[in-house]
């Protein structure tokens, strides 16, 4: 194990920092990424990756394309990432992974350049208009969003309704019920969502954030002395409880065994090592990567 990665791996970061780039394999590069990453240093991650950008491809692309862009948005830099866009889908042909992945990154960009310019409020009036014809997934969500805290249930319950059945992202689908849960509506709806179909009363299930198994993991996941670790997994958790919702997003009783698994992916999506795991634990982090892949989120 190189002297970086056990610096990663012991989450100091600030001595990791300190070794001159100039001793780094490729593979290493990722690790100091990941160091400065973990220290809120998203200008210095993103020089490393742009000035080393053709050895980091040549050693893993998919993780370059993941790196790159997760910096350019939380830099907010979306003109630039749409120019890192073209450079990479320039390149040779390097896999098929790798070009769905540069074709779902347009997608990506553009909902997550909306999410981070969308307005903190919408017109309640427009809101309703938005239900009425809906057309883009983007703004059903901002308008969904908008209604949690206005209106009476009955003036757009039918409207919310409808999204459950139409053809619309899963996200959207997802949070059209979380609202109606939210608003305790007791009236029976069908769901259709990853290729099922559901009929459930929104007031019975609440949200998959109040289950005690979620709780119970998200405690554990911020009680992690590595701030970057628990974001990473902190936004998987959150994205794979929605994406399986109104289903439990695991068996009752295997917490730990789903916490290891969450963790092994974790460390994967910061290219750190990580203890091997098998069993129940192996299952989980495949099935949570799975349904990353099968199912985008809307906003990244």
């Amino acid at each position: 194990m190189s002297k970086i990665s056990e610096l990663v791996n012991q989450s100091n970061y600030r001595e990791a920092i300190l070794i001159p780039e100039e001793s780094l394999s490729g593979r290493d590069l990722f690790l100091l990424v990941s160091a400065h990453l973990s220290l809120s240093q998203g200008k210095e991650a993103l020089d490393i990756l742009i000035r080393h950008r053709d050895e980091l491809y040549a050693v893993d692309p998919l993780l370059t394309l993941k790196a790159t862009f997760e910096t350019r948005f939380l830099l907010k830099q979306f003109d630039e990432a749409e120019q890192d866009l073209k450079h990479f889908e320039e390149l040779p042909y390097v896999s098929q992974k790798v070009e769905e992945a540069l074709r779902g990154l347009k997608g990506t960009i553009a909902a997550t350049r909306y999410a981070s310019s969308s307005p903190k409020s919408m017109d309640y009036e427009r809101i309703l208009e938005i239900l009425a014809s809906p057309s883009d997934d983007l703004m059903l969500l901002s308008a969904l969003n908008g209604l949690r805290k206005v209106g009476e249930l009955e003036d757009y319950r039918g409207l919310v309704e409808e999204l459950l059945l139409g053809p619309y992202h899963d996200d959207v689908k997802t949070y059209a019920l979380m609202l109606l849960s939210a608003k305790g509506s007791e009236h029976e709806v069908t769901l259709t969502k990853r290729g099922k179909s559901y009929k459930v009363v929104p007031a019975k299930l609440g949200t998959p954030y109040g289950l005690p198994e979620y709780k119970k993991i998200r405690e554990k996941v911020e009680n992690l002395h590595d701030s970057g670790l628990s974001e990473v997994m902190g936004e998987l958790l959150d994205l794979y409880a929605l994406q399986c919702y109104p289903e439990r997003f695991l068996l009752p009783g295997e917490e730990e065994a789903f916490f290891e698994g969450l963790l092994s992916l974790g460390h994967s999506y910061l290219g750190q090592a990580s203890e091997k795991v098998e069993g129940r634990a192996l299952e989980y982090a495949e099935a949570i990567e799975k349904s990353m892949a099968e199912n985008p989120p809307l906003l990244g």
